[in-house]
């Protein structure tokens, strides 16, 4: 079970009211933030994991029905930093019970604005060819609310928490306890306190950037 918790705007997309009621995910990586980028040449879905702070982009198109194919990005991007795959099968089987909410945590939207500000810089410096490609330059980007820890380290030691390492099992328990743990060795002030960044001090506000991307429309 996990909730994508998106902006006002991807909400009235996916036909949802701005409060509707969540329940606690059950995933290793837990709930994910969406935004939406204008982009052309289409518009875009930036989700960013609540824990760990990776991040996938997703066409906005349809956004209603996007959970087939952000299960499987996600997949996707949890193989190229390389979880195992009996891991990666657990988080999709937990993943299949998908729901849309509204944000809850200021940090993360404050997190998922930088990312956007970092997309946007791509219209004026396209390096990309690919969305995969862009969400492998996102996963190395560090933030203040993880301690300045890549998104990709906090993501495996999630995975790993339950047994220390990915050992060579075929089998990884996974558990919400456990990437719970590797939360809570994040220093206090830094999870209770506001991102540092001036975009995160909005009171609240949303912004949503505008970017030309180096490539052809999502399928």
């Amino acid at each position: 079970m996990i909730t994508l918790r998106c902006t006002r705007k991807l909400l009235d997309r996916a036909g949802v009211p701005a409060k509707v009621e969540t329940a606690p995910p059950t995933t290793v990586l837990g709930d994910w933030y969406a935004n939406l980028i204008y982009a052309r040449p289409q518009q875009l879905a930036l989700c960013m994991n609540e824990r760990s702070l990776l991040a996938v982009i997703l066409p906005a198109r349809d956004f209603k029905n996007v959970a087939p194919s952000f299960r499987s990005q996600v997949a996707s991007l949890l193989t190229r930093i390389g979880v195992p795959v009996s891991a990666i099968a657990s988080e999709e089987v937990a993943m299949s019970e998908f729901r849309f909410g509204p944000t809850a945590n200021r940090k993360v939207v404050g997190c998922l604005n930088q990312a956007a500000m970092v997309l946007s810089h791509e219209r004026e410096n396209p390096r990309f060819a690919s969305i995969g490609e862009l969400d492998d330059n996102l996963r190395g980007y560090i933030f203040s609310y993880t301690v300045y820890r890549q998104p990709r380290e906090l993501a495996l030691e999630m995975f790993a928490a339950s047994d220390g390492s990915f050992g060579s099992t075929d089998t990884l328990t996974c558990s919400r306890a456990a990437s719970d743990a590797v939360m809570q060795r994040i220093p206090e002030a830094y999870r209770l306190s506001p991102a540092l960044s001036h975009w995160s001090r909005l009171k609240g506000k949303q912004m949503q950037p505008f970017v030309k991307l180096p490539m052809g429309p999502l399928t």
